[in-house]
């Protein structure tokens, strides 16, 4: 391959990306779609293509397909734990609750001090009615953070629920 076309296909890439992002954080998700099928045409290995794609079918909840391409990408970055992270809420989704733990205990495992992650796997505990385990999990993560906005409203709502 040229080096022109190797810079040519990085940049329609990079500008796919932007695209797609923009499209899926304001709720286009068949143009975002479209957007990472392009990019992973371009580039099968793109482990962030992959992960994209596995968003837009969570965000549409379909939780096992989001699964499948979640799974793609820690295929070619296994330990990237933004996407273990993801895959862990979709399996919670579904009420595979093990398989949810052991992607969280996975991201943790690599970074224990990821208050996000904390409350990923607080959230599925409370769906899984252990609550008691997850308000523990919340308050790791606030004592990671203490300004966490999502780990103050789970706290506040698992103690309100129960």
């Amino acid at each position: 391959m040229r080096l022109l076309d190797t810079i040519e296909k990085k940049s329609n890439k990079k500008s796919l990306f932007k695209k797609g992002n923009k499209y899926l954080k304001n709720g286009n998700f068949d143009k975002a779609l479209k957007c990472y099928d392009e990019i992973i045409e371009l580039d099968p290995l793109s482990a962030d293509a992959w992960y994209n794609k596995g968003l837009v079918f969570f965000k549409i909840r379909k939780y096992m397909e989001s699964i499948e391409f979640f799974d793609r990408s820690l295929n070619l970055d296994p330990e990237n734990i933004t996407v273990l992270n993801s895959k862990g809420l979709a399996l919670g989704s579904i009420y595979r609750y093990e398989e949810s733990y052991a992607c969280f205990d996975k991201a943790l495992e690599l970074d224990p001090n990821n208050a996000e992650i904390w409350v990923s796997k607080g959230l599925v505990l409370g769906k899984n009615n252990r609550s008691s385990e997850a308000i523990k999990h919340f308050d790791k993560a606030l004592k990671l953070d203490p300004d966490f906005e999502p780990a103050q409203k789970a706290k506040i709502l698992s103690l309100t629920k129960f």
